[in-house]
This record gives C-alpha cells, sequence and structure tokens, in this order.
C-alpha cells in the first residue's frame, strides 16, 4: 500500500478539508444541503462526509434537523443577517418549518 497519502503521523490525509464541506453547504441551492448532495459535490462518500458533519456539529459549524424518516439536512451556523434573510425568504423552509413547529398563538 502506498504511503503518499498519509500524512506525517501515519494517518491518512483528508482529500477534503473541514473548509471545502461548508463551501459546498453555502453553495447548495436552498438553505440546507444532505450528506447526499455533498457527496455529489465533494471528491467523498456519504459516509464519511456524514462523519465529518458530525464533528462539524460538534464544534458549532453546522446543524442539523431529522426532516423525515431517514433524512437529515445540515446548514451553516452563522450569526449574520444575510443568513437569516437566506433562510426565512425560502419558500420551501419557510412550509416545512410552518408545518413542523406547533402554533404558540393563544386563544
Amino acid at each position: 500500500m502506498s504511503n503518499d497519502k498519509r500524512d506525517d503521523s501515519g494517518r491518512f490525509a483528508a482529500s477534503v478539508d473541514d473548509t471545502d464541506i461548508l463551501e459546498a453547504i453555502d453553495q447548495a441551492p436552498g438553505p440546507v444541503a444532505t450528506a447526499a448532495e455533498l457527496a455529489d459535490i465533494l471528491p467523498i462518500g456519504r459516509r464519511a462526509i456524514r462523519e465529518r458533519l458530525l464533528d462539524l456539529e460538534e464544534r458549532d459549524k453546522v446543524a442539523r434537523k431529522t426532516v423525515g424518516a431517514r433524512s437529515v439536512v445540515w446548514w451553516l451556523i452563522r450569526n449574520d443577517a444575510t443568513a437569516m434573510i437566506r433562510l426565512i425568504s425560502d419558500p420551501v423552509l419557510e412550509h416545512s418549518l410552518a408545518v413542523t413547529l406547533p402554533n404558540r398563538s393563544r386563544r
């Protein structure tokens, strides 16, 4: 087995870094992305992307929500107004939030 893809400690070097994953999520057509969508864009598989996304979630770089029996969507955690406008203005997400969030108005 060739060692040319290993780092100095002997581990395999990542072919995709965290910045690549975050940029792929940011450039997705909607405000969220799935691991399968990211696997279509990046040169690593869904399982590897999912593991990397879980690591990024632990470091508060991304967040996730289960939206179906087996579907998980991921988005970037940002504190800027541009990101909030992008999320709020998406009609698909707006409908999804309206369906999943309980009505908290008092009668």
